[in-house]
């Protein structure tokens, strides 16, 4: 089988470390996080176990090369050809226990093959004035999964194979080497440009993991493969099966050795030795003349490899070498993959190969090779004292977690709460509350986190049932309507006093002043009908504390719809620390969320709470209608923004950036025609949109020319939202006029002009018209005195026109 697998040739690394061999009880030692080579040391297999990493592992093995031939002639000129480079094979394998994945307490075994002897004359005395070199030997790498032990049962990797010995010689010529292939099969012998082919072909390279072919006795012999010998009558110049130990290169008398290693390279003999490999490369054969040995196969396991790729050189490293290094992208290298830490259930974690982000937290510069990310949530309804024990030297870093509502957490790098000390971290946890723990150190670090949680005090019957509640500290109990479940009912003219002393946090919201601070109460309010919901909060601290209240609306999923600082409403509410508004549908149900951060560790007030019912129009949701008036009519709509804001994100294409107040209305067109939106206030922009989240149709504002007339062309049947914003809280008037009908305006764009002319025209001589008739007068009858009655309406134009 002479096949070439060729893969994607970019290779991405890792920065990746040593790690330690606890937890493995054989012998071998560990593969080294930052990567190792893996040198020639004596014809000997070189083991080590995989560890405990999430990510991918690459191989390299490089074979050895061929002998050197070096001949000294009579005029003291030495003549060399060298042995043929070894070839290089790469492999990487993704690290797991699924099909095809090589599993942490595997072991990976490296056999490097050894470079062919050298030969000069006249050490060699078969033949004098001539020199021939032994075969280099392959390199190969195999896996042995958890719990086997019989090497017969590995798995072989990737090989690569080892060149062919040199000849050099006065008799015929001299021949380099051949190198190894970047393929399965071993090379053949071949005669061009000074190297020999075998015209009888009886030196050939080995297929399938065989060895190669070799001349009759007292000549070269071929490399062995990997699962069997060379070809050879005399079976000590044959180079040896390589699987799964290394195998012997080929010696016989004292002609220049073959290499050990995985196919062992064959004697030299009047020719140069074969390389060994996967499959062994075929020996010299002096037929045509004196000839290198042919370089040996390499082999790729396509079934292991998610990328694989072989070259014909290893850039004359004499003996062979391998090399390896991780590839590790654990999901929680980063807080967005960090993984959830259980209380009481010890996480084993390992910075093997993990590569470091490096941000500065807590203030400081982080000297370390490698991170990783946990989380913790008290899931409590009450505080705790959270402890991490930490069983390695390495620093565990913990953050508060901001929550965007309707999104994920992310991690505020300004509130970091310090470092572990002596293997411990430890802080006070809130119900609910979740905190980020980042795991740092060097790289050749395995670590076990092992969380634990206390009530901070003893429990309390806050509730005076005789039973004490779980979450109840010494009495200090949290209201009664702490959490969103357990919400207060408002109803319009509510006035309920709080107390925040003991209250927990449950979400921030977007206006909280110091949202890692704020604790929250929470309220219910039902619409009765339509109109606007007004919630205000009054301190008992008054208002030189305002800035530590906000009042906000959810719905029941915890979406935030808006959210009101304290300084939003004041010129219309005076001193209140906070006002929610929003418009609301009859029956429809929201949240109202107090937040408050505590002033010297008291905070109380009123929460006040009014419906109304003639303001329902704050949002495009609750937009009011506006009926259709007759042709030639106006219809004129009061309005007051006292008590209006721009819920909605929107942004109307010319209106000024300064604009915080807006109302809505819907309009449904009940003929074909123009329509005419306008007001006569000052400051005003008007836009019409085809839905409360879609397009703009259209705009217009008082900044351009002082007033605000909007036509639009609409057909029966057809609906636009009309929003009217303004910088000011004013009050002002909507108009929607529908213009007379313009018998004349043929085509009802709502101008009349030379369209209108040449569409009667065409409809009139193809016999076509509006509704399939052109009986302009309505006499019943369709004929010349049409004509004269539209010409007449065009160029003297009646009213409406």
């Amino acid at each position: 089988m002479r096949t070439h697998l060729v893969r994607p040739s970019a290779i991405v690394g890792a920065v990746v470390a040593a790690v330690s061999s606890a937890g493995y009880s054989n012998a071998q030692p560990v593969l080294d996080c930052a990567g190792s080579a893996v040198s020639y040391v004596g014809n000997q297999v070189q083991d080590f176990v995989i560890p405990e990493v999430v990510g991918q592992l690459q191989l390299t093995v490089r074979g050895a090369d061929g002998g050197d031939a070096s001949y000294t002639g009579g005029g003291g000129t030495t003549h060399t050809r060298l042995g043929g480079d070894g070839a290089t094979a790469v492999i990487i394998c993704v690290i797991g226990n699924g099909p095809n994945q090589i599993a942490p307490g595997g072991t990976i075994r490296f056999i490097i093959g050894e470079k062919g002897e050298n030969d000069h004359d006249p050490f060699t005395p078969l033949i004098p004035g001539s020199a021939w070199a032994g075969g280099g030997g392959g390199s190969g790498v195999l896996y042995l999964p958890p719990g086997e032990t019989d090497w017969n049962n590995a798995i072989i990797l990737a090989a690569a194979g080892g060149g062919g010995g040199g000849v050099s010689s006065s008799a015929s010529g001299s021949s380099l080497g051949g190198n190894a292939r970047a393929n399965e099969c071993g090379g053949d012998n071949f005669y061009e440009n000074g190297v020999g082919q075998n015209p009888g072909g009886f030196s050939l390279g080995g297929c399938g993991g065989a060895g190669g072919a070799g001349q009759g006795s007292g000549f070269p012999g071929a490399g062995g493969g990997a699962l069997s010998a060379a070809i050879h009558c005399d079976s000590g110049g044959a180079g040896k099966a390589g699987f799964p130990n290394g195998g012997a290169g080929g010696a016989a008398g004292n002609r220049a050795e073959g290499g050990w290693g995985f196919g062992g390279g064959g004697v030299a003999g009047a020719d140069g030795g074969g390389g060994g490999g996967y499959s062994g490369g075929g020996a010299g054969t002096s037929e045509s003349a004196w000839t290198g040995g042919a370089g040996g196969g390499s082999y790729l396991n396509t079934d292991y490899a998610i990328f694989a790729n072989w070259s014909t050189g290893n850039a004359n490293q004499e003996n062979g070498n391998g090399s390896y290094f991780f590839i590790t992208s654990p999901p929680n290298s980063s807080h967005l993959g960090a993984i959830a830490l259980v209380e009481d259930v010890p996480e084993d974690g390992s910075l093997c190969g993990v590569s470091f982000t490096g941000i500065n937290f807590c203030g400081q510069n982080i000297n370390a090779d490698a991170d990783l990310w946990y989380t913790f949530k008290n899931e409590a309804a009450c505080p705790v004292d959270l402890t991490i024990a930490i069983d390695s030297s390495i620093d565990l870093f913990a953050y508060d977690s901001i929550f965007v509502v309707g999104g994920d957490p992310e991690i505020d790098l300004n509130t970091c709460r310090g470092q572990s000390a002596a293997g411990v971290w430890s802080a006070p946890l809130g119900p609910g509350e979740t905190v980020f723990l980042r795991v740092t150190g060097a790289d050749a670090t395995e670590f076990t986190l092992t969380p634990t949680t206390e009530f901070v005090q003893g429990l309390a019957d806050c509730d005076n049932d005789g039973i004490p509640n779980l979450c109840d500290p010494s009495n200090d109990c949290p209201p009664s309507n702490d959490t969103k479940n357990n919400a207060i009912v408002l109803g319009d003219g509510s006035s309920v006093a709080y107390d925040a002393v003991f209250a927990t946090r449950q979400v921030a919201a977007s206006c909280d002043a110091l949202p890692n601070l704020a604790v929250d109460m929470w309220y219910s309010f039902t619409a009765p009908t339509g109109g606007q919901l007004i919630v205000r909060n009054i301190s008992d601290f008054g208002p030189g504390v305002e800035s530590n209240t906000s009042l906000s609306i959810f719905d029941d999923q915890l979406n935030e719809l808006e959210c009101d600082f304290f300084r939003n409403h004041s010129e219309r509410f005076g001193d209140f620390d906070s006002v929610a508004l929003w418009s609301m549908r009859a029956g429809e149900t929201v949240c109202v969320r107090l937040g408050v951060i505590p002033a010297g560790g008291v905070f109380s007030g009123i929460v006040e709470a009014e419906f109304d019912e003639t303001y329902t129009n704050d949002r495009c949701g609750t937009a009011s209608v506006v009926a259709a008036p007759a042709p030639g009519e106006t219809i004129t709509v009061p309005f007051d923004l006292a008590l209006a804001q721009r819920n909605e994100s929107l942004q109307a294409s010319c209106e000024p950036l300064t604009t915080r107040h807006d109302a809505w209305w819907t309009y449904q067109a009940d003929r074909n025609g123009p329509v005419i939106f306008g007001t006569v206030e000052p400051d005003w922009t008007i836009s019409l949109h085809n839905a409360c989240d879609g397009a703009e149709i259209a705009c217009d504002s008082t900044a351009g020319d002082g007033v605000v007339s909007l036509q639009h062309l609409m057909t029966v049947g057809q609906k636009v939202f009309v929003r009217a914003s303004d910088r000011d809280p004013d009050v002002g008037t909507l108009t929607v006029t529908v213009p007379l009908a313009c018998p004349c305006d043929w085509n009802a764009d709502g101008n009349l002009n030379d369209q209108d002319f040449f569409d009667w025209a065409n409809d009139y001589f193809s016999q076509a018209g509006p509704q399939g008739q052109f009986d302009f007068n309505n006499d019943g009858f369709e004929n010349d005195q049409d004509w004269f009655d539209f010409t007449n309406c065009f160029f003297s134009p009646p009213a409406g026109c």
